[in-house]
C-alpha cells in the first residue's frame, strides 16, 4: 500500500516535472523570438535615422549648390566628398 502511493506520487511529480519543462522550452522560445524581433527593430530605426541624416545632408548640400557656396565649403561643411556634391 505505501509503495503504491510512492509510485503514485512519483507519477505525479515526474508528470509535473514534464509539464513544467515543457513550459518553461515554450516561454524560453517565446523570449528567444521576442528578444529578436526588438533587437531587429532597434537595428532597423537606427538605420531609418542615419539614412534620414544622409538624406538632409544631401539636401542641405544641393541648397548650398543651388545658392552658389563654393564646392569646398559644402564639403567642409556637411562631410561630403566633391564628387559627391558635383552629383546633386
Amino acid at each position: 500500500m505505501a509503495s503504491e502511493v510512492l509510485i503514485e506520487i512519483t507519477r505525479e511529480d515526474i508528470e509535473w516535472a514534464r509539464q513544467l519543462s515543457e513550459e518553461k522550452y515554450i516561454l524560453d522560445r517565446k523570449m528567444m523570438i521576442y528578444d529578436a524581433e526588438q533587437e531587429g527593430l532597434q537595428k532597423g530605426r537606427q538605420e531609418g535615422r542615419q539614412e534620414g541624416r544622409q538624406e538632409k545632408t544631401l539636401e542641405i548640400a544641393k541648397n548650398f549648390k543651388i545658392n552658389g557656396v563654393a564646392v569646398d565649403i559644402i564639403a567642409r561643411s556637411t562631410g561630403l566628398s566633391p564628387e559627391e556634391i558635383a552629383s546633386l
